[in-house]
């Protein structure tokens, strides 16, 4: 019986261990997009100094292309923030119009960074391919008319060291809580399944021996068949007893019908 409610155990700590993994997993991706959430604020943050700079120079009469310092201003800002791989500005076509020096758009991922940046309608927009991260602002000029966007890369996991132990962390509070619903669940399951096992071992009590049960049976046979032959001597012992007193009591008529004649 105690096989029954170790492996009853075992199903239930299954349960309890797949649904625990399920929620770490969980919040394991959610606290990773938490990280990339906080990196795109991060570059928004850049990318908002920029377009002020831009505007104030638009103001003035001056084109994106026709802002000599402009690439400076990108160096400086790239060089400020170790999380900045590169920063492009792009026309409403998608053309590069100033971008920081040795650092150009992934030709792989070119085609869904401009598609993102300059498809989305959104002013802001963020973009995770694989390792790196794109965030994009879109540019308008004083008529509210886009003028091109800025786009900013970054490398993801730029707080892995951080995201590292939170998630150790984490980790550990899942196994304690493993551990203890575990060990709370021992005495609830042997309560609850008490009740049945002791059931069972009743009705196991009641179960007949087979050979005993053919013993009895046996015995049962040979009591009977020696009843019926008691039955049997008592039926002709009494019927010799009326055939002699049917016979004795045609004697006498006989004998007097004799002395007549």
């Amino acid at each position: 019986m105690l096989s029954i409610q170790f492996r009853l155990l075992i199903s239930v700590w299954l349960v309890v261990a797949i649904m625990l993994g399920m929620q770490l997993g969980l919040n394991t991706l959610k606290f990773n997009s938490l990280l990339d959430s906080a990196a795109a604020e991060r570059l928004q943050l850049t990318a908002g100094a920029m377009e002020a700079v831009i505007q104030r120079a638009e103001q003035s009469g001056l084109a994106i292309d026709e802002m000599r310092d402009l690439q400076a201003f990108l160096d400086r800002a790239r060089s400020q923030d170790d999380i900045i791989l590169g920063i492009t500005i792009v026309s409403p076509i998608g053309k590069d119009m100033v971008k920081t020096q040795g650092r150009e758009l992934p030709l792989d991922m070119r085609p869904a960074v401009l598609r993102r940046a300059l498809g989305s309608g959104d002013d802001t927009s963020l973009l995770k391919i694989g390792p790196a991260l794109f965030a994009s602002r879109t540019l308008r000029d004083s008529n509210d008319e886009p003028m091109g966007a800025i786009i900013l890369e970054a490398k993801r996991g730029i707080f892995a060291g951080h995201s590292e132990a939170v998630l150790a962390q984490l980790r550990n509070q899942f196994i304690l809580v493993f551990v203890f619903v575990s060990l709370s669940l021992i005495p609830a399951v042997i309560w609850a399944v008490g009740g049945v096992v002791r059931a069972m071992d009743n009705l196991a009590h009641l179960k007949i021996d087979p050979d005993r049960e053919n013993n009895i049976n046996e015995a049962e046979q040979g009591e009977f068949e020696i009843l019926v032959t008691k039955g049997n001597q008592i039926l002709k012992s009494v019927t010799q007893e009326v055939e002699m007193l049917i016979a004795s009591s045609n004697e006498p008529t006989s004998d007097k019908k004799t002395g007549e004649t």
